[in-house]
């Protein structure tokens, strides 16, 4: 685990990232907390389903001695880790994939919009965070200065990219931070784009995708590249922008409630179609005389 904080903003709740070898894990009783459940439902539910995860794949399960010499890290600002003080047993760490199964009985909108945040904020690479350090500024107050700025960028007139592209160069010539930048997300606006009021949504493009490219049920399984590529692939060809991997996943999820996510593969989905990963040479075949 990670002695650098990185913290994470959830529906509104400011959460430290807990790290296991680099990968993002979270504990049950963070779970409970962020979904506003009763104390002990996360818990429960692990142990009632145990049997189907997967260890070191869905969860971790770490002795006193391992998650003890990061004790002041885990209990820093993040109250979901309060649990460990006087504790000397075990303790649980979720993955990715064993939290969107042990969520996936909570079916209420407030639980969509937390599992959405945590895949898209929580989850997602390390090199895609800024430490605490880094940020200089809080975020609250930065998006406080985005949203004015595209208050102002709306009142001339400007819509979509422009007013996006425009509030930013705000932001940066008032107080130095170039939010796209970031963000990651310099590559998604341009000058030249134009406005398209009929332009699906991330959500809409993946279900879309969904609907038209694959095949859904608990007994499909597909690699989570070859999802990807097609996924971009379908993107490009009807004119969607392309979201990163990471957060495409996230959309899936929003769309498919009952997946469940590997390291390499999904399980719930599958292509209508053999993927295509690399471009193929089409020759006509050549019919001899008989």
């Amino acid at each position: 685990m990670t002695q650098e904080k990185f913290l994470v903003n959830i529906e509104g709740k400011e959460v430290e990232r807990i790290e296991y070898k680099g990968q993002a894990v979270a504990t049950l009783r963070m779970i409970d907390e962020l979904h506003e459940r009763p104390e002990g439902t996360a818990r429960r539910t692990f142990h009632e389903h145990k049997e189907k995860l997967i260890e070191n794949e869905d969860y971790i399960e770490l002795p006193y001695d391992e998650w003890s010499k990061n004790q002041g890290v885990l209990n820093g600002r993040n109250s979901s880790v309060q649990q460990m003080g006087g504790r000397r047993g075990s303790m649980i760490f979720l993955f990715q994939s064993g939290y969107l199964m042990i969520v996936k009985s909570f079916q209420d909108d407030f639980a969509w919009k937390i599992q959405r945040a945590l895949v898209n904020n929580y989850f997602i690479a390390k090199e895609n965070l800024a430490s605490e350090s880094e940020r200089g500024i809080p975020l609250k107050e930065l998006a406080s200065y985005i949203t004015s700025a595209m208050e102002a960028a709306r009142a001339l007139g400007l819509k979509g990219s422009k007013a996006s592209l425009s509030a930013n160069e705000i932001v940066r010539n008032t107080i130095g931070y170039d939010c796209l930048e970031l963000m990651g997300a310099t590559r998604y606006f341009t000058d030249d784009d134009t406005d398209d009021p009929f332009a699906p949504t991330p959500t809409e493009a993946v279900a879309c995708f969904v609907e038209d490219a694959c095949v859904v049920g608990p007994h499909y399984k597909a690699g989570k590249k070859d999802l990807f590529v097609d996924y971009a692939r379908y993107c490009s060809e009807h004119g969607y922008s392309v979201e990163e991997d990471s957060k495409f996943f996230g959309h899936l999820c929003a769309v498919i409630g009952n997946l469940q996510i590997y390291k390499v593969s999904v399980r719930g989905i599958s292509l209508r179609r053999k993927p295509m990963t690399v471009k193929r040479e089409f020759r006509p075949k050549v019919v001899g005389p008989k």
